[in-house]
Order: C-alpha cells, then sequence, then structure tokens
C-alpha cells in the first residue's frame, strides 16, 4: 500500500524524476521489480533497460529490491498462468454457471458470448443458438467445459489470454437471461445503431458505427480487407482519439462552468462512453485510463506531460493485466501512442489549413516508426500509402463524429428535419472516405511484403519528423526573441 502511494505522489513531479526523488523510493522499486518480473515471464528481458534510471543511486540497495520485486513478479505471473485452466480436469463435466456478459459477438458458425463468471474469472461461451442478448445481461448457462486447442499456426490460447479469457464453455442450454441496472446502457447502444441505419445504407452505417462506437463485426470482410491495404483500419475501433475528441467537445461546450465541475462532468460522458463501447475493449480501457490520469492531475493543478501519463497507466496495466502484452490491437494502440507522446507536441497551433496538413503528416510519420514494425511482424505485411491516406480521411472524422453526436440528439428530441439534413452531409462525407480508401486499395502497391521498402517508410518518416522538430525549436526562437 505505501508503494501504490507513493507511486501515485510521485505524479506531483515529472513520474520518473517524481520517482526518484521520493524519499521512501525502495517500495516503488519494488513494484517495478514485479514488473520486471512479469516482462520477463514473455521472455523479452530487453524491456528492463526501462528501469536503468533507477539504479542510479544506491545501487546495491536498489538492486536487491528491484530483484526481489522480480521474484515476486515472476511467481504472481506463474500463479496468474495457472488460472487459465483451458484443459483442466474438469473438462467435459456438465454443469450451470451464470455471470455477467460483458461481449457478445455472432460469426457463421455460431454465437459467442464473453461473461464475467466470479471476480477475475472471464469465460468464453459458445452459445447454442443466435439468441437476442446484449451486453451486462444476466445469463445462466448449463452445459460443459471444452478443451481450445491452437489452430495451426496461430496461438488461439494465447490470444484468449491477452483478451482476460480464463475458460471456455460450450453452452447446450440457456436456462436463465434476465436484465440488470446496467442493461440499460446496451439499450442505448442498440438505439444509438438503429438511429444510424435509420438514415444510412450499409456499407456506410457500418462505417459510422465502426467510428463512433468500435462495431466493426458487421462490416463484411471485403471492406474490412480494404480498410487495411489502404492504412487506416485504425479509424473503425474506439480508440485514445475518440475520447480526447469528445473531451475535447464537452470541455468547450461547458467552458462558462467552473473548471472542476467542467473536469468532472467531461470525465464522468466519457466514463459512460466506456461502458457503452465495452469495458471488454483492451484499446479503449487504454484510453480511457490515460484521459483519468490527465483529468485527476488537472483537477489538482497538476501539470504532467503525455509521457508520464503513458508511463502510469503502462505500468497499471502490467501489473493488472499483464497478458495484455501479447494483444496486438492492445500492443498496437500503446506503439501509437508512444510514438505521438515521444516525436509531436500538442503545443503546435493550427492556424491554416497548411498547420493542419503538416500536424497530420507529422503525427502519420511518427505512428509508423513504432506500428509498421509491429503490423509486418504479426502480418508479414503493411501498408505502403497509410500516410496519404490518412492525409485526406483524418481531417473528415471530426466533421463526422460531431455530426453524429448532434445527430443523436436530435434524434432523441425528435427533430428529424434536422436529421435529414445533417446524414446528408455525413452520408457525403462517409463516401469519401470509403471512395479513398477503395482507390488506394486497388493499387497494386498498396501494401507490400519488402523488408527493404518498410526501411525505407521508416527513414522517411524519421526524416520528417527530425525536420519538424528543427523546424519547431526555430519557431521557438524567434517567439521568444520577438
Amino acid at each position: 500500500m505505501i508503494a501504490i502511494l507513493i507511486f501515485i505522489k510521485s505524479l506531483q513531479h515529472k513520474f520518473l524524476d517524481g520517482l526518484l526523488k521520493a524519499k521512501e523510493k525502495y517500495p516503488t522499486l519494488f513494484i517495478l521489480g514485479v514488473v520486471s518480473g512479469n516482462l520477463l515471464f514473455f521472455k523479452n528481458p530487453l524491456l528492463l533497460i526501462i528501469f536503468f534510471p533507477f539504479l542510479k543511486r544506491k545501487l546495491i540497495k536498489s538492486a536487491i529490491f528491484i530483484l526481489t520485486g522480480t521474484v515476486v513478479g515472476f511467481t504472481s505471473m506463474l500463479l496468474i498462468d495457472s488460472s487459465y485452466n483451458f484443459n483442466s480436469t474438469g473438462l467435459e463435466r456438465y454443469e450451470k454457471i451464470s455471470g455477467i456478459v460483458m461481449e457478445v459477438t455472432n460469426n457463421e458458425y455460431a454465437a459467442e458470448a464473453v461473461i464475467t463468471y466470479k471476480l477475475g474469472i472471464n469465460i468464453l461461451v459458445e452459445l447454442p443458438t443466435y439468441p437476442v442478448i446484449n451486453n451486462w445481461d444476466k445469463i445462466t448457462l448449463y452445459g460443459r467445459y471444452k478443451e481450445i486447442i491452437n489452430r495451426s499456426d496461430f496461438d488461439y490460447i494465447s490470444y484468449l489470454k491477452s483478451r482476460g479469457i480464463n475458460r471456455y464453455f460450450k453452452a447446450e442450454q440457456i436456462v436463465e437471461l434476465e436484465k440488470t441496472p446496467f442493461s440499460f446502457i446496451s439499450n442505448i447502444k442498440e438505439r444509438l445503431f438503429g438511429i444510424f441505419k435509420k438514415y444510412l445504407y450499409p456499407p456506410n452505417s457500418d462505417l459510422i458505427n465502426g467510428i463512433l462506437l468500435g462495431k466493426d463485426s458487421a462490416m463484411n470482410k471485403n471492406m474490412l480487407e480494404i480498410f487495411k491495404n489502404s492504412g487506416i483500419s485504425h479509424i473503425i475501433s474506439v480508440s485514445g482519439f475518440n475520447f480526447s475528441l469528445i473531451f475535447s467537445l464537452l470541455n468547450s461546450v461547458f467552458i462558462f462552468t467552473n473548471r472542476r465541475i467542467n473536469l468532472i462532468f467531461s470525465l464522468s460522458s466519457c466514463t459512460f462512453y466506456f461502458f457503452l463501447v465495452g469495458v471488454h475493449n483492451l484499446p479503449a480501457l487504454r484510453a480511457m485510463l490515460m484521459l483519468s490520469v490527465f483529468s485527476v492531475a488537472l483537477f489538482f493543478g497538476r501539470k504532467i506531460s503525455k509521457l508520464d501519463i503513458f508511463s502510469v497507466v503502462v505500468f497499471l496495466f502490467l501489473i493488472l493485466f499483464p497478458y495484455a502484452l501479447i494483444n496486438v490491437s492492445f500492443l498496437l494502440s500503446i506503439g501509437a501512442t508512444i510514438s505521438i507522446a515521444a516525436f509531436t507536441s500538442s503545443n503546435e497551433i493550427q492556424s491554416n489549413l497548411w498547420d493542419s496538413l503538416k500536424s497530420i503528416i507529422v503525427t502519420t510519420s511518427a505512428i509508423n516508426v513504432f506500428t509498421l514494425p509491429l503490423t509486418y511482424k504479426v502480418f508479414g505485411e503493411f501498408s505502403v500509402l497509410g500516410i496519404l491516406t490518412n492525409i485526406v480521411v483524418l481531417p473528415l472524422l471530426p466533421f463526422i463524429t460531431v455530426a453524429s453526436l448532434i445527430s443523436i440528439l436530435a434524434d432523441f428530441i425528435g427533430f428529424d428535419l434536422v436529421n435529414n439534413i445533417i446524414f446528408f452531409w455525413i452520408n457525403l462525407l462517409v463516401k469519401l472516405v470509403i471512395k479513398v480508401a477503395e482507390i488506394v486499395s486497388d493499387l497494386e502497391f498498396s501494401k507490400s511484403k519488402s523488408i527493404v521498402i518498410l526501411i525505407i517508410i521508416i527513414f522517411i518518416s524519421l526524416l520528417v519528423l527530425a525536420l519538424n522538430r528543427n523546424e519547431a525549436k526555430k519557431n521557438l526562437i524567434k517567439f521568444k526573441t520577438s
């Protein structure tokens, strides 16, 4: 508990400096050792370089605390791993289980749901039919636990672990299905899906649902492939962009209120949005945690950098969700966040169209540095023209998102005429996004498997970042001298 208090107290300073300046830093070093033990469990000792700054002073004592924490962390990972009993002795035994539905997926073979059975135990359930169930419903099932087998070269067991799923259950009968106090959240989400389907036809309505609510399951495989080839598949998943946009919008609307009240209202609204898109979504959880840390620091009048926020959230994730380290979508999300925090500046003023386009080029170049190598390693290919597609598409997303939010409000009030006008423009913008993606995807060189081309793109991205950094320094000098 002392370590956690010191960990939080360090936010009063810059995160890393704060940990070093803490009077009782050894409990904190123990926590860092626990995290290092988690990392060692995944056989990635190179990541331990992040702990080097903590060994500058009192080397021997610091090393002892970190080593002790490492042993504890590694041992705890062994215990956690044993809880993922996909192939335990209880297989094929019929029993009744009950839990809260966290996620529902319909595929061509069966309907599946992730339910929270007990605290810390999530079960992937294959449902007997295609029942009408929603997130936050309480469901009671009769069936048996089944063995999970890795599918060819795909490590399916590790994938399930990375999503926090402990067991696999094949249900033969739905005994009972009942609503919970949180079921209204799912009803609101379904109504939002209905609003977009009411005014738009697929795939336009599916794309809006993906951009705003992260529901890409409704999009056909061909459209998903087109977005992947054109380098903009990230727009159909909920990320930090969605949360920061909604947070900024609410801050602007309620700017006349007290600063702290404004923060509480904005963060509460974003928390509801997080429950709406799904608490089982790791990138959304990462974005929500980052926004929460930022809001708490701002609430108490503390300035905290993007890298500091990122450090706090990553440490929390490694302690609470260690298997997130092998989740591809989470790693891509983290890689993009590191890139943006490390290579871009939030203080740049965008006064004209060129500044906005330059910001997109710099941001996309930064993201390329970390995400393209990971994409290449996992999928064996990458998008060559992603930066050009993003230049066209990204400026449209704020307009699409804000217009969609206004349309939701208009539909709840009953202003159908207003919605007809709004969706006329939304339809045009969405069609433009899809058309750009299709044009880029149809080009023969839109994607590549060449490591040489990958290196060239990363080199160009680093060159763009270096030129932008030099220009930013020159502008800062001019500002100081003027």
